[in-house]
This record gives structure tokens, sequence and C-alpha cells, in this order.
């Protein structure tokens, strides 16, 4: 392979993150690369950073302009690239060092104009989130399967729509004069341009790698901004699409069949409409005339709904834009959009447990954490452990505490007398009352003739039924400070600065992280996230926390740890249980530190056996 490969980077205001962006470029496998750095008008030290990799790399070429924005940015970088092949890759994120190897080889030997890998996200300590899971396989697309390929493949997010996780073939971005619309007025640009570049591509090839790290940061301006449904924008980008086919293909399929094009385009912030911002939603929608318009279009095309979405869907979607046709988008509508949410979800689940749904012998464990406290979600690994270790004989079926509202109705028609409840631990705060609560009030008043366990909060604490020592493998190096960044974490920055202070006496290299993570953690994604924390826990020398879930993931790691005089009464209630292992020291005060360090390092040798706790 010797095509040239264009990786276009837009910098703006990542100057804690653009080092590593930029290394892992110049780290990849495949040489052959133009590296396009467009400074966005960045006021930090971006720039001068840019320059100084600049002059380290002939291979190197920045843009400095005013800033205009994400689109902008990247538009830029089309404007003077030579490669053969496009890569987008955003400045706050980094990539395994084979992503663009890896892309081409598959483009070059598939002949594919569009080449899709899957991407971990990730928070900022590196702890993994979730992994993309999309269709994988090779899509030829023409006129006649084009429109199908952007309602249920692109618009439904089975293949992604990010630039970042493509490689384009830059013939048919140049061919076609392809750009980024403005993301300051439409619905995701990276949406946009996807949906452009699908109007030409001929053959689209999706691989199984995870090559991409997502960065998601904490309180992080998409992340909030997505919670509001963005009709307006969304529209934006549907008159854009129309312009483009309707010029670019007047007569063809897509013009026929655009209505349904903007209703996949609609179909995501429609979603995000609910009881309580339903009027606020549809007042906000600029321009109500385009909307009604095309809305009207897809109702006078029953036929091209049942094509696309099958009858059920098909139905839905028709019934509910009859209802935004006339107006009357009232609390029927709220209700036709939160029982096609409930249907979806609770396929999804009957999907995973179909075996199990036929099984003689069920044991239904209701109430599980899918948020975001790894130690909950840990709890509830131990949990199931623990049920099918125990009771071989019988199928476990999992109902989180997510999706018990859900199931909430229909949970009376599927649990039969003889199956055994089992309600999860754990507290999973939402509001002024806990989902737990909740579903141990209601379990126990809908299900009273069956046999029900409810597992204990701590004492001990279910995580201890787990021992890594066969699963996994530890290599130890440095320390973490495992401190907790929400309510419970009770440092103060002076204390912190302390204790790295004592910390560098003993090791150079420190870790930082946290047992609440940025975002809730999908229970498909569960035990890929939870291994992958745990190998950073077992990845050092000793921990120093200050909170119960600290002391419970170094023990099941074997890991000595420091606990801080900032925990609360119950933390004692579980370290009887451990006190023996001689591997957790609790500290009266932050002056103990050293001594208590000093201690640790004199450990030669670590078991943990929790044969007596199982017991």
């Amino acid at each position: 392979m010797n095509e040239k490969v264009s990786v276009i980077i837009p910098v703006y205001k990542v100057e804690p993150y653009i080092r590593r962006c930029v290394e892992s470029i110049l780290a990849q496998t495949y040489q052959n690369l133009e590296i396009i750095l467009v400074d966005d008008g960045s006021p930090d030290n971006c720039p001068m950073i840019c320059d100084e990799y600049a002059r380290l790399d002939k291979r190197i070429k920045v843009i400095h302009k005013t800033n205009g924005g994400l689109s902008d940015a990247r538009n830029a970088g089309l404007k003077i690239f030579t490669g053969d092949y496009v890569y987008f890759f955003d400045s706050d994120d980094y990539i395994a060092n084979n992503l663009i190897e890896t892309a081409l080889d598959t483009a070059i030997k598939s002949s594919s104009d569009l080449v899709i890998f899957n991407y971990y996200r990730v928070d900022e300590y590196d702890n993994l989130l979730s992994t993309s899971n999309f269709d994988i396989g090779t899509y030829e697309i023409d006129d006649n399967n084009r429109v199908d390929y952007i309602v249920n493949k692109l618009a439904k997010y089975t293949l992604g729509w990010e630039a970042w996780n493509r490689l384009y073939k830059a013939d048919i971005i140049r061919d076609n004069d392809l750009f980024f619309w403005d993301n300051r007025i439409i619905f995701a640009e990276d949406f946009g341009f996807s949906l452009n570049y699908a109007l030409h591509a001929n053959k689209i090839t999706c691989i199984s790698d995870a090559l991409y790290y997502y960065l998601i940061r904490e309180n992080s301006i998409m992340s909030q901004a997505a919670k509001e449904p963005r009709l307006s924008a969304a529209m934006e980008l549907s008159k854009l699409m129309e312009d483009k086919i309707t010029s670019v293909f007047k007569d063809s399929i897509l013009e026929k069949e655009y209505p349904l094009i903007f209703y996949s385009i609609m179909y995501e912030q429609l979603r995000g409409v609910d009881k309580e911002n339903y009027k606020k939603t549809i007042a906000s929608i600029d321009d109500k005339g385009h909307f009604y318009k095309n809305i009207g279009r897809v109702i006078r095309r029953p036929i091209l709904l049942l094509k696309h979405y099958g009858m059920l869907r098909g139905s839905v979607v028709w019934l509910m834009c009859i209802l935004l046709k006339t107006r009357s988008f009232s609390n029927l509508n709220i209700r036709i959009l939160q029982s096609y949410k409930k249907r979806w979800k609770i396929a999804e689940v009957f999907e995973i447990n179909r075996p199990k749904m036929s099984s003689k012998k069920r044991i239904f464990l209701i109430g599980s954490e899918d948020f975001n406290n790894l130690k909950h979600h840990h709890t509830a690994i131990s949990e199931r452990e623990y049920l099918e270790n125990t009771f071989p004989e019988y199928s476990v079926i999992e109902i989180t505490a997510s999706e018990y509202k859900a199931f909430r109705r229909i949970l009376s028609f599927i649990i039969k007398r003889k199956d055994l409840i089992y309600i999860s631990g754990g507290r999973y705060l939402r509001g002024e009352n806990t989902h737990t609560d909740y579903i141990r009030r209601d379990m126990k008043k809908k299900y009273r003739r069956n046999r029900k366990v409810i597992f204990s909060q701590n004492v001990p604490d279910p995580i201890l039924y787990s021992n890594y020592k066969e699963r996994l493998a530890f290599d130890r190096e440095g320390a973490m400070l495992l401190i907790h960044k929400d309510m419970e974490g009770a440092l103060s920055l002076q204390d912190k600065e302390h204790i790295e202070d004592i910390l560098g006496k003993y090791t150079n290299k420190i870790r930082y992280n946290d047992t609440i993570l940025n975002s809730d953690i999908s229970v498909f994604d569960r035990k890929e996230v939870v291994d992958s924390f745990i190998q950073k826990i077992g990845g050092v020398e000793f921990v120093v926390t200050d909170h119960l879930n600290g002391m419970l993931f170094s023990v099941i790691t074997h890991t000595p740890c420091i606990l801080l005089p900032r925990y609360k009464e119950r933390i004692e209630e579980v370290y009887e249980w451990i006190s023996d292992l001689g591997i957790i020291k609790i500290i009266g005060s932050i002056e103990e530190l050293d001594e208590g360090l000093s201690e640790l390092t004199k450990i030669k040798k670590i078991e943990y056996d929790n044969k007596s706790l199982i017991q």
C-alpha cells in the first residue's frame, strides 16, 4: 500500500489533550500521511503546540484561522488536502496505532468507498464507558436501496454516523464537492456529512475493530445539549438534504422517497420529546410550514412507510405523523412515543433472554444497576455470579433498575407462581426517592405468593464474592488516588496536594480515578467496563482512597490500600470481614499516611481467599 491518507484535525481549546492526539497519529503503523492541523483561532497554547509539531515532522501542515466552528475548521482542511483517502480526527480524542493501516487495508481489499469501524467511549481517566457494536458487513448500495440504507442503517445508528469512525475515499469528496454544513445551524454536522456522502457511495464496509477512543468530558456542553430536542436544527439539516436531492437527483427514487429521509432526520429529535418538554419543543420550531408540509408528505405515503419500516413501526410512525399534522401534539402523542420507546426496550431485553424465558426453572433478578456507579455494577455482576453458581439448574433473567418501569406491567404476565425473585442490593439515588425502594415496595405488593430474596446492602458486601486471582493478571506500577468527585468526597485541595507529596516519596507515577463515571453504563457493556476498571486498580502497587468502593475494589484485586479518614460508619462494618487480610489500612489522619504506606510496601505476598466469606 502506498496511498496517501490525509488526516484533518480541527483544534480549538484542547490544550490538555492535543499532545496525546497528535502523538497517537504520529505513532501510526502506516506512515504515508498528510496531517493537517487546523487551528480554529484557539485562545490557549494550542497554536504554538501545532507549530511545534510541524517543525518536528514534515508531514504536518498547520492552518491558522479565525474561529468559525468545527464545520468551518474541517472545511479548511478539505480545501488543501492532497490524499487518496481522508480521515477526520477530533483533537481531544486519541486513536489506536493501527487505525489507518487497518481501515486502509480494508478499503483497498474490498474496493469500498467508505470503511466504518467501532469505537470506545472513555472518560477523562481513560475508564471505558462503552464500546460501539455496529452491524458488521459489506453493503452494496444503488438507487434502489439507497433510501433504505439511510433510513435503516445510517439514521438508526446501526453503523454510526460520526466523521471520525470512517475512512473516506477522496475522489468522492472531490468529485461531488462535499463539505460540512455549518454545525452552528444544523443538528449534528457529522450526521449531515454522512448523509451527503451516502448519496454518492456505492460500497460501504463496516469492520468489527474498535480503533477510536472518544472522550466524554464531565459536564460537557454536547452531553448537556443532547438532552433537549432540537427540532429546528434538525429541520435545517432536512432542508439542505432536500435541496441537494432535488437539484442533483431530480426525478430519482431518492427524490420520490425523500419524505422518509425527512422523517429519519427528525426522528432522533422527536424521540427526545416527553410530557415535560413537548409543548415547548413544538413551539420552538422556526419554520412550522416546512415541518408540517413534510409531515403531510409522510402521511400520504403509507406504503412507503411499510416498505422501509415494516408493519408495526410503520403504523406507529403514520399515526404519530397524523397527530402531528393536526397540530394536536398532546398527551396522546406522548403516550404513543413512550409506548414506542418501551416496546423497543422490552423487545431488546426479550431478545437477550429469549432462551431463558422458556425455561422451567427461572430466577428473576430485579432492579440491578445500570447507572454510573461502578460499585453497583459490580454488585450486579457478583449477584448474578452467585445465583448462577448456587442454582445452576435455574435460568437467571435480569431486569435492571431503568428497565423496570417499562417492564412493570408486562412482568405480571411473565412471572409465574413458581419463579424465584431476587431483588438487587444497593442504593440508586435519582431525585428524592430511590429506584431500589420503589422496586422493593412494588415487588412485595404485586408478587406476594412468590418466594423473594432481597440482597443485602453491605454486610458482607456482595462485591467480596468476586475474586480476580485467576481471571486477570496484574502488572503493577505506581499508585492510584481514588477519590470521589461528587458529594461523598470531602478532601480539600490542600489535603490532596499533601497526599500527592507523600505518595511522591514512594512512586513517581500517580494515577487518578473515581468509581463514579461520567455517564450511565448499559448492562450490555457492564462486564467489559468493570473488567477494564478492575485491570486499572490491579495495575498499581497501592491505592489511596476515601470511600468504601475503593476499599472493596482493592480487596478483590489484592491491592494494598490506605483508607483516608473521610469515610462513613458503614465502611467499618464491611472492614470487619476483611481486616485479617492485612492489606487494608484505615488511618485516623492524613499525617498517618506516610507510616501506613511504609507498612504496605513491606508486604511481599498477598493472598485473598474469600471461601470463608462465601460460606
